[in-house]
């Protein structure tokens, strides 16, 4: 056996092969900065619109509130804010806003809702991929929740009508 074989190190390794570590570095570094340009310039854009939620029969016209019933109130309110027929209506307005069409479960999975229940507002947050998209989103979805609570109102109000139609008619 000779003595002068020299072992291989990691440092005479990369030495001997610095053109091709050179390279391999740069490509590194430039796959890196590419990743990172196209990361940071499609960031979706969110945005917010924070509303009252209420329920006009459990208001309270003299007295106090009681804090069960408030918290019933939220949570049935916001029950129907995530329901199918809302989330239905929002998908549709949207297409009407900004011309995007979505299915339902796409607009659900842009959509996140938080609330409390110490109090009566909620705060939908929708992700889009333009600013158009994220604000026409949030107000679909607050116009097919006032639509709905507009067509609860008009229908128990036509309900208490013809009831005090019968009443008066009956006596």
């Amino acid at each position: 056996m000779s003595s002068n074989t020299v072992e291989t190190t990691i440092s005479s390794a990369v030495w001997r092969d610095r053109r091709l570590v050179a390279v391999m570095v740069v490509i590194g570094f430039l796959i890196g900065l590419g990743c990172g340009f196209v990361a940071r310039t499609y960031s979706p854009t969110v945005a917010e619109a924070s509303f009252l939620l209420s329920e006009a029969r459990t208001t309270p016209v003299f007295g106090v509130n009681d804090p069960a019933d408030q918290k019933r109130v939220v949570a049935d309110q916001i029950a129907i804010l995530q329901s199918p027929a809302v989330l239905a209506a929002a998908a549709g307005n949207l297409a009407d806003i900004t011309g995007e069409t979505l299915s339902v479960n796409d607009f659900e999975e842009k959509l996140s809702i938080r609330w409390s229940a110490d109090s009566n507002v909620a705060t939908a947050a929708f992700r889009g991929d333009s600013e158009e998209e994220a604000i026409g989103g949030a107000n679909a979805l607050l116009d097919a929740y006032q639509a709905l609570l507009e067509e609860q109102t008009t229908a128990n109000s036509r309900a208490a009508i013809r009831i005090g139609d019968r009443l008066l008619t009956a006596n």
